[in-house]
C-alpha cells in the first residue's frame, strides 16, 4: 500500500513537471574548431640535441634498451635515453673527477660510477647515488682510479677497481669489494707494483670469479689474469705486449673488450693501447708461458686508442684520439676501415656497439653523441658542441604528407646540415663545416624525392672555392665539385639536374648542369646580379624558367634555361625581383612577381607579346610593403612576406595571402595569428595546404596549415533544384542555404544573385554569419537564383562554385469563407463570437468589424500587432444593442495577404427591459455538513492482529437550506425549508447496517486458521 502511494505520488508530479526535449540549435562553427595560426617547429636548440661547450665522457648501454651518458656541462651529469640517443632525461649531478660508468649485470636500476678517488652506488638507476667504503691509500692524485668492473659471482654483487700510482715504482693494483656485504671492506687481490689502466670481468665456467686486468710493471705492458683465490697469473700465463720501456712510459690508457665467440677453454682478449705507437691487440692466453700469443691487428699503423667494443659477426670498433674519429674491421681485425663522413670532436671517449646500431661519444670541438649503421658514415644525435645564431635554409620534402621530411641549415661559429624525418620532433646532424671543408648557404631537393630518389645538394663555399655537394642518400653521404660562380639561387629540377643563378662581375649568369654538377653550361641574362629562378616543367620542352634580376627585370625561358627573352612591361619595377608561376600557368599563361622596395607590391601578368601587369593589392599600408618570398600553392593561393621586422599594430612584416590573384585587392589579407612582434620572415615554401618560412630574427621555423585553400561544399539547394521554400501569392519564403563547416572557419559569407556573374547584389541577398546555414527573406516565386559561400574569417576562402535553384510556383491565397454569425442574423449578443473557415498555409487572420457596409469608419480592427492566429474570435468589447453591423476577414501567410471575404452583416440584440427594480439581499446559501463514522474494534488473535479501525466513508447529511429575498422598503420573515424526519431516519439506518456488515467480516478474518 505505501509503496503504491508512493508510485502515485510520483506519477501525479511527473504530470505536474515540464517535460523538456533537448532540440537541435544552430551553433557556430568556430566552436571546437582549431584556430589558423603560425607555428613554431621544435628546433635542435631545444631539449638537448645541442649543447655548446659540452664534452661527452661515456656512453654506457643497460641490459635493456637504455642509453645512459655523462656529459660534462654545467658540472658533470648524468643523462639517461630511451629512443636510441635523441631524447635524454637528466638524472643525477656527479662528483668532479670522473672516470668510468658501469652497470651490475643483469639489474639494470644499479649503477656505478668512479672518480680518481671514489666509488659511488645507485640502486635506483641513476638518480642518485651513494658513497661506497673508501679505498685505503687512494687519494686521486697520488694514487687514483683508472677503471671499474661489476659481476654477479655466487649470487653476490662484486666490483672490481683498478688503480695506478703515479710514483715512479709503480703502487697500484686491484681491488675488490661485495657492496652489499654486511660491514664490506675493499681487499686487495694481491698484485703489487702493478699501475692498471683497465680492468674487466671475463666469463668463466664454473660462475667464479675470473678477472683480467691491462697495465704497466717494471717497464712492460702486461695482461693479467686471476681464475679463482688462485692469485694471479696462476692459471694462464700473463700476456706482455711486444712495446719496450719506451713505450709504457708513454702508454697514457688502454681498453679490454672481449670478442662475442669468447671461449673460457681458449682465451682470446682484445686489447687497445692509447700511445703514439698503440693500436689493437689480441692475446691468446694459455696455460704454457710459451704459448700465450699478443700481436697487434692494426697492423703497423700506430694508432691511440681510447676505447674499444666488439659486438657480433666479428666487429670490432675503436674509437682513437684526435679528429678522426672510430675505425672499425668487421672480419674479426683481418681489416680496418675509416669512416667516410666522420663524427666530429677532438677525440673519442667511448664505443658502444649494440643491436640497434654503432653509437660513440667524444669530447673536444664539436664534440656530440653519434650514430651510425656502418661505421662508415657518422650523424650526431645529442649533446652537439655547436650553436644556431642564425638560420641559412630550408628543405621540404615533396611528399612530406607522407614522410615527414625535413632539412635545416643553421650557422653557429660552423654552418650544420639538420634532418628530421618526423616533422621536427627529433633532428640529427648529418654534416658540418669541419666534415665537410666548407661552409654552406644553400639546399635544395629533387622535386622526385621520396620513396625512390634521395637526392640532396647543398651549395657554398669552400678553401678552394665555391662548392657544390649532392648526396644520393638522402644526406648521408656527399660527393662535392666546383663550381664555376657563386650561387645565388637555384631550382632543383630532377635528379642530378639543377639551374644556378649567379652573377660573373658582368652579367647575370644561369647554370645548367645535367650530371649533378659535374660540369656546366652558362647563359648570360642582363647586366645584373640574377636574384630569384622558377622551373616548370614542360612535357615539350623539358622545362619553363622564370628570372628576377635585383634590377626589377623579369626574363623568360621555354628551353631550360638554354635561351632567355626579358618580358615586356616591367619598367614599373624595380628592385631585387621574386618570380613564380601561376599552378594553371599552361591555361592561363600567368605569372607574379614582386619587389622588396617600398611600394612596388605584387603584380600578376599573362605571358604574350605585351604583358599587362596588374597590382594585386592597393592602399596605404599595402604600398608600404616589401615583398619577398613568392610562393603559389597546388590550389592557386599566392603567398608572399613583407621583408620588415613585423609590427603588430601596423601589420608590417606581415605574411601576405592572394587569394584569388585574378580580382582585385579585396583579396589580399595579411594574416599574423603566432607570429612573435619583431620577427622577419624569409623563403616561403608551399607544401600542398602547408606554408612554410623561417624567422630570422628569432631563428625559427615556421608553419602554417591553411585548411582554408578549398572552398566550402554547398549542401542545399541542390544545384539546379525546383519549387525551393514556401509559396505565397507573389513570394517564396522559409529557404535555407546550407554548407559543410570548414576547419578553423569563424565566419561565413553567402551571396544570393539572379544572374551568376554574382553582380549588382541587394544589400539584403549577402551577409556573414558564425553557423553554416541562413534563412533567406523573401524571394520572388517561381525565379530563378544562384547562390554561393565563402569562408570570411579569420581569413577568406575561395567561393564555393555557384549552384542554382528556383524558388516555388506562386500561389493564390483564398479568402476565408464566414460561417457565425450567419449572413443577416439578428439578436446578436453586443459582444460576439465570429468564426470562419481555416485556410490551410495562413500565418494570421486580419478582422475589422464596422457600421457602414464601406468600412470607413470601424467599430473593432483586428490587424497588425493585433492580428488574430486562430479561425475565430470573441469579441472583447461591446457594441451598440440593435444596431446592425458588418464584418469581413481576410488571411495572411509570409507571401502576403489574401482578398476579404466576403462581407457579412447581423443586428444586435435589444436593449433588456426590467418590469419591476431588481431585489437586494443576502444571496441563496446552501450549507452541507459532511458526517464520518470511526469505529475501533479491539481484537484479539493468535496471530497477534491488535485492534481493527474501520472508518466508515464520508456521508454528506444535507443540512437545511435557507433562501432570503428582501424587496427594497418592506421586510419579510425568512422561509425556511426543512428536510422530513422520515428522511433522516432512512439515513440513520443505512448507517447501522453497513456498521453491522464491517463486524461480521472481522470476526470471519479473527476465525481464519493462521497461515492459510
Amino acid at each position: 500500500m505505501t509503496m503504491s502511494r508512493i508510485i502515485l505520488a510520483v506519477a501525479m508530479l511527473a504530470l505536474h513537471t515540464p517535460i523538456f526535449v533537448n532540440t537541435p540549435v544552430n551553433t557556430s562553427t568556430s566552436d571546437h574548431q582549431p584556430v589558423l595560426s603560425w607555428e613554431s617547429i621544435n628546433m635542435p636548440s631545444e631539449g638537448l640535441v645541442i649543447d655548446p661547450g659540452s664534452d661527452v665522457l661515456q656512453l654506457l648501454a643497460d641490459c635493456g634498451s637504455r642509453l645512459f651518458s655523462v656529459v660534462q656541462n654545467s658540472g658533470c651529469n648524468l643523462y639517461c635515453s630511451g629512443d636510441g640517443g635523441y631524447h635524454w632525461e637528466q638524472l643525477a649531478t656527479l662528483e668532479d673527477g670522473f672516470v668510468e660508468l658501469v652497470e651490475q649485470p643483469g639489474k639494470a636500476d644499479i649503477l656505478y660510477y668512479a672518480t680518481s678517488s671514489t666509488v659511488f652506488r645507485s640502486d635506483d638507476g641513476g638518480r642518485s647515488f651513494s658513497v661506497t667504503p673508501r679505498l685505503p691509500g687512494v687519494d686521486g692524485v697520488d694514487c687514483h682510479i683508472t677503471a671499474i668492473s661489476a659481476a654477479v659471482i655466487e649470487g653476490q654483487e662484486m666490483l672490481a677497481v683498478a688503480v695506478a700510482s703515479s710514483h715512479p715504482k709503480g703502487g697500484g693494483g686491484v681491488y675488490l669489494l661485495r657492496p652489499t656485504e654486511w660491514l664490506a671492506r675493499w681487499h686487495d687481490s694481491g698484485l703489487a707494483n702493478f699501475d692498471a689502466c683497465d680492468i674487466a670481468f671475463i666469463p668463466g665456467g664454473n660462475d667464479e670469479l675470473v678477472l683480467a686486468t691491462i697495465g704497466t710493471q717494471t717497464g712492460e705492458i702486461i695482461l693479467k689474469t686471476m681464475v679463482g683465490n688462485s692469485g694471479w697469473g696462476s692459471i694462464w700465463n700473463d700476456g706482455i705486449f711486444p712495446q719496450g720501456s719506451e713505450a709504457s712510459q708513454e702508454l697514457k690508457g688502454a681498453s679490454l673488450a672481449l670478442p662475442d665467440n669468447f671461449d673460457p677453454h681458449c682465451p682470446v682478449i682484445l686489447a687497445g693501447l692509447e700511445s703514439d705507437g698503440g693500436g689493437v691487440y689480441q692475446v691468446e692466453l694459455a696455460v704454457n708461458p710459451s704459448e700465450t700469443v699478443v700481436y697487434r691487428l692494426t697492423g703497423d699503423t700506430g694508432m691511440a686508442v681510447t676505447s674499444l667494443d666488439a659486438g657480433n659477426d666479428g666487429v670490432i670498433l675503436a674509437g682513437t684520439a684526435g679528429t678522426g674519429g672510430p675505425c672499425f674491421s668487421d672480419d674479426r681485425g683481418v681489416t680496418w676501415t675509416w669512416p667516410a663522413k666522420p663524427p666530429t670532436g677532438d677525440s673519442v671517449t667511448s664505443v658502444l656497439l649494440v643491436p640497434e646500431g654503432w653509437y660513440m661519444s667524444a669530447s673536444g670541438k664539436e664534440s656530440a653523441v653519434s650514430f651510425s649503421r656502418d661505421g662508415v658514415c657518422w650523424h650526431q644525435l645529442a649533446f652537439v658542441d655547436t650553436r644556431i645564431d642564425s638560420l641559412l635554409d630550408f628543405a621540404i620534402s615533396p611528399e612530406f604528407s607522407r614522410d615527414s621530411t625535413l632539412y635545416l641549415l643553421t650557422w653557429g661559429g660552423s654552418s650544420s646540415l639538420w634532418y628530421s624525418a618526423d616533422g621536427g620532433s627529433r633532428w640529427t646532424r648529418y654534416l658540418n663545416s669541419t666534415v665537410a671543408d666548407g661552409i654552406f648557404s644553400k639546399i635544395g631537393l629533387s622535386p622526385e624525392f621520396g620513396s625512390e630518389s634521395k637526392e640532396v645538394f647543398l651549395a657554398g663555399e669552400g678553401s678552394d672555392g665555391f662548392l657544390v655537394w649532392r648526396s644520393v642518400d638522402g644526406g648521408r653521404n656527399y660527393t662535392a665539385r666546383k663550381c664555376p660562380l657563386k650561387i645565388d639561387c637555384w631550382e632543383i629540377t630532377g635528379d642530378g639536374e639543377l639551374l644556378a643563378g649567379g652573377f660573373d662581375g658582368i652579367h647575370g649568369v644561369i647554370l645548367r648542369s645535367k650530371n649533378g654538377g659535374f660540369t656546366y653550361m652558362q647563359t648570360e641574362i642582363g647586366s645584373a646580379p640574377v636574384h630569384s629562378l622558377e622551373a616548370l616543367p614542360d612535357e615539350s620542352s623539358g622545362s619553363q624558367v622564370l628570372a628576377g634580376d635585383i634590377a626589377g627585370n623579369i626574363y623568360f625561358s621555354r628551353d631550360s634555361g638554354a635561351s632567355f627573352c626579358q618580358l615586356p612591361g616591367t619598367e614599373e619595377l624595380s628592385g631585387a625581383v621574386s618570380v613564380a608561376f601561376d599552378t594553371a600557368f599552361s591555361e592561363n599563361n600567368r605569372i607574379f612577381a614582386a619587389s622588396d622596395l617600398p611600394g612596388e607590391g605584387i603584380a600578376a601578368g599573362r605571358i604574350a607579346e605585351e604583358t599587362d601587369w596588374i597590382r594585386l593589392e592597393t592602399g596605404e599600408e599595402p604600398a608600404a610593403f616589401r615583398i619577398g618570398g613568392l610562393a603559389v600553392s597546388d590550389s592557386g593561393l599566392v603567398c608572399a612576406a613583407d621583408l620588415q621586422p613585423l609590427n603588430l599594430e601596423t601589420g608590417r612584416g606581415s605574411a601576405i595571402r592572394v587569394l584569388e590573384p585574378a580580382r582585385s585587392s579585396e583579396v589580399v589579407e595579411v594574416f599574423t595569428k603566432g607570429l612573435q612582434e619583431g620577427c622577419s620572415l624569409r623563403k616561403l615554401v608551399s607544401s600542398g595546404n602547408v606554408l612554410w618560412a623561417m624567422d630570422i630574427n628569432h631563428n625559427r621555423l615556421l608553419r602554417y596549415v591553411d585548411t582554408l585553400v578549398e572552398p566550402p561544399e554547398l549542401i542545399m539547394p541542390a544545384d539546379g533544384a525546383e519549387g525551393i521554400g514556401i509559396a505565397g501569392a507573389s513570394y517564396a519564403s522559409e529557404i535555407t542555404l546550407e554548407w559543410a563547416g570548414l576547419p578553423g572557419a569563424a565566419r561565413y559569407r553567402w551571396q544570393v544573385s539572379e544572374v551568376p556573374s554574382f553582380a549588382g547584389i541587394d544589400e539584403n541577398m549577402e551577409g556573414v554569419t558564425t553557423g553554416t546555414r541562413v534563412t533567406l527573406p523573401l524571394l520572388e516565386a517561381e525565379h530563378s537564383y544562384f547562390w554561393r559561400v565563402r569562408v570570411a574569417g579569420p581569413v577568406s576562402s575561395p567561393w564555393a562554385k555557384a549552384k542554382q535553384f528556383e524558388t516555388a510556383l506562386a500561389t493564390s491565397v483564398v479568402a476565408p469563407q464566414l460561417k457565425k454569425p450567419l449572413p443577416g442574423e439578428k439578436d446578436i449578443i453586443v459582444n460576439p463570437l465570429f468564426q470562419w473557415e481555416k485556410i490551410e498555409g495562413a500565418e494570421y487572420y486580419e478582422l475589422v468589424v464596422s457600421a457602414d457596409p464601406g468600412f470607413e469608419e470601424v467599430e473593432i480592427t483586428c490587424t497588425g500587432q493585433q492580428s488574430l492566429a486562430a479561425n475565430a474570435w470573441q469579441a472583447d468589447e461591446e457594441l451598440e444593442y440593435s444596431t446592425g453591423y458588418f464584418w469581413r476577414v481576410r488571411a495572411v501567410d509570409a507571401g502576403g495577404a489574401s482578398d476579404w471575404s466576403d462581407v457579412g452583416s447581423f443586428i444586435t440584440v435589444d436593449e433588456p427591459v426590467l418590469s419591476q427594480p431588481p431585489l437586494t439581499g443576502s444571496p441563496v446559501t446552501t450549507v452541507t455538513t459532511p458526517v464520518t463514522t470511526v469505529v475501533t474494534l479491539p481484537v484479539t488473535t493468535g496471530a497477534g492482529i491488535g485492534d481493527i479501525t474501520v472508518v466508515v466513508p464520508t456521508l454528506e447529511v444535507p443540512g437545511q437550506t435557507t433562501v432570503v429575498t428582501q424587496a427594497p422598503g418592506i421586510s419579510h420573515s425568512p422561509v425556511i425549508i426543512q428536510m422530513p424526519e422520515w428522511g433522516y431516519v432512512v439515513i440513520v439506518m443505512l448507517g447501522l447496517v453497513l456498521f453491522v456488515l464491517l463486524v461480521l467480516l472481522a470476526v470471519v478474518i479473527m476465525k481464519k486458521p493462521p497461515g492459510r
